[in-house]
């Protein structure tokens, strides 16, 4: 009685290989019909987590308390090998949570476990007085319940070490037929009596969330708040919100019982009941149509099941197995999503259908085309720019492009602008132009930055004689990155006091923190004033004094900076003479 796996419908890996069957991709997605050559009542498929290839079906033979069977493929389904075969031990359900664990259970109280893929199983006894276990289902190799008719009513058991030990839980409202896992703890399943039971502790207790009376034979989530249930005469109820609610309708009226059901979105989801039908709805399950009008009604069908990639399973009576392909749809992602000139960006193919083939073709990329599932792509210009990708194999192909897709930002080219030539130790200022939301980081060679540093505009002091290099990188708020060519300063060795042009006129001397400016000629004798000025040119020292003998003047240089001044003597005349000084 087998419905529902651990993340039946999100964590199936169905194979590549079934991109080979004979289905029609670009048109519009098929049913292909594949008899296994087993003419057991299948009631139960699984493809545990991250297999592509190998599966198992399960079931029973048509008599009373008829044989089981366990049955695997390792090509999609294409063909299948008997593994197990039980007398009087019909299966009802099957679970394998990975590729080796699995468990099957079924009439004659008989509950097995296997640790070889299925090549043999051990018995165990879950619970007492059984008259048939109906479902088993595994979230992981140790973690799992089974729910069963006992000869005196209806049970379920759990286990969290692979069935060493069992414990009963408890809260059933009637005989469990199928059940389902969602997520962390919870579970949901189904009863003879139209219930549906919620456990949120691993199986150990249940409450009722829906009872409307009938039989529901089948229950499935897409994720922990979707999911549906279903039983006879057609009707279906549906949850939104993890099971609170419910919302009851009848689809295919008076005909199906329905089993199970099959997610591949939140949107598209299918149904399977008996006699051989197979709806789908487009719109979360509002609104059903037949998805298989060429029915024979001749098979019953009892579980669904889909993978991550679109492709959708069902196994039923007759021994017949059917599947279906997605339709091919070109989809990727692509990180970063927007790069600076010269970055690359890496493409990762996202499409479903399981292509063959990719054809990219990137516009203002290098290379403009490539044949990877996913090529790493550089960007050498600004701009944006198309991304189209064609996939396709033995059935069809399909394209989707995306318009200015990709963002290339153009990278800065800072420019560095300053005085040429210098001395030791003096400091000076270059600078860049201003760009709102840049950070600027300087170097210098043969020098040093004062301050400034982050900013468009710095204060270098040269430390020593040659040639002297600044230059500066900018990063944009883009994070986008340009470096500046180097800037040539020539550094000399400048005479702390200048000589002026008449020796004899004045004399300089720097001592103890002082500037002295002395003078014995004519000269001092018509002075007007001393001013003297940073390398900014700020007036640093204003003196005024007019002068009748010798000049003897000094200024107090201890609050001054290390550098470049200039020094300039008026005379009453207007006449100015300028000297440069390094302090």
């Amino acid at each position: 009685m087998k419905i529902n796996k651990p993340m039946k419908t999100k964590h199936f890996f169905i194979l590549a290989a079934l991109c080979l069957m004979q289905l029609n991709f670009a048109m519009g997605q098929t049913w292909q019909k594949i008899n296994t050559e087993f003419n057991y009542i299948l009631r139960g498929i699984e493809f545990p987590q991250g297999q592509s290839q190998t599966g198992w079906a399960a079931g029973e033979s048509l008599t009373y308390m008829g044989d089981g069977i366990v049955i695997k493929t390792t090509d999609g389904g294409n063909s299948w090998t008997q593994l197990w075969l039980g007398i009087d031990q019909g299966i009802e359900g099957i679970s394998f949570p990975d590729y080796n664990t699995g468990y099957i259970c079924g009439w004659s109280a008989y509950f097995g476990k296997t640790t070889n893929g299925g090549q043999t199983f051990t018995q165990q006894s879950p619970g007492t007085d059984i008259y048939f276990y109906t479902d088993v289902v595994f979230k992981s190799p140790t973690q799992g319940i089974v729910t069963a008719q006992t000869n005196s009513g209806a049970g379920v058991y759990y286990t969290s070490n692979g069935g060493a030990t069992w414990q009963a839980g408890s809260g059933l409202a009637a005989i469990p037929y199928k059940a389902c896992y969602v997520s962390d703890n919870t579970y949901f399943l189904v009863t003879n009596g139209g219930h549906i039971q919620k456990s949120i502790n691993g199986g150990q207790t249940w409450t009722t969330v829906y009872a409307a009376g009938g039989l529901l034979l089948g229950i499935d989530f897409y994720n922990p708040q979707i999911g549906i249930a279903a039983g006879e005469d057609g009707r279906i109820v549906k949850t939104y919100d993890g099971g609170q609610t419910w919302q009851q309708q009848v689809i295919a009226s008076g005909q199906p019982l329905w089993h199970d059901f099959a997610w591949t979105s939140a949107n598209d989801v299918y149904a399977c009941g008996t006699p051989e039908v197979i709806f789908k709805s487009n719109d979360g399950g509002n609104v059903w149509v037949d998805d298989y009008p060429q029915s024979t009604y001749n098979p019953a069908l009892y579980e669904a099941l889909s993978t991550n990639d679109g492709f959708v399973y069902i196994c039923g009576s007759q021994g017949w197995f059917y599947r279906k392909a997605p339709q091919l749809t070109a989809s990727f992602t692509f990180s970063p999503s927007a790069t600076c000139q010269g970055g690359s960006i890496q493409f990762t193919d996202q499409s479903i259908g399981n292509p063959t083939n990719w054809s990219w073709t990137f516009e203002g990329g290098v290379p403009t085309t490539s044949n990877l599932q996913n090529p790493v792509v550089e960007y050498p210009d600004p701009g944006l720019f198309d991304v189209s990708l064609t996939i396709s194999n033995a059935n069809g192909s399909h394209t989707t492009t995306l318009t200015d897709a990709v963002q290339v930002f153009e990278n800065p080219t800072p420019m560095v602008s300053g005085p040429s030539e210098a001395c030791v130790n003096e400091v000076v200022t270059y600078a860049t132009s201003f760009n709102a939301g840049s950070i600027y980081q300087w170097e210098v060679t043969g020098g040093m930055v004062n301050s400034g540093q982050g900013s468009q505009q710095v204060e270098v002091q040269w430390a020593m004689a040659g040639s002297g290099e600044v230059r500066v990188t900018e990063t944009t708020g883009n994070d986008c990155e340009g470096v500046s060519e180097a800037f040539t300063t020539q550094v000399s060795v400048c005479s702390g006091l200048p000589t002026p042009e008449n020796d004899a006129q004045f004399r300089f001397r720097v001592q103890s923190g002082s500037l002295f400016i002395t003078s014995s000629s004519e000269l001092a004798k018509t002075l007007h004033s001393i001013n003297l000025y940073n390398a900014k040119g700020q007036l640093v020292y204003d003196f005024v004094k007019p002068m009748d003998g010798e000049l003897h003047e000094q200024f107090c240089i201890t609050n001054l900076k290390p550098g470049f001044y200039v020094l300039a003597i008026t005379q009453q005349d207007g006449i100015i003479t300028t000297y440069k000084i390094i302090i």
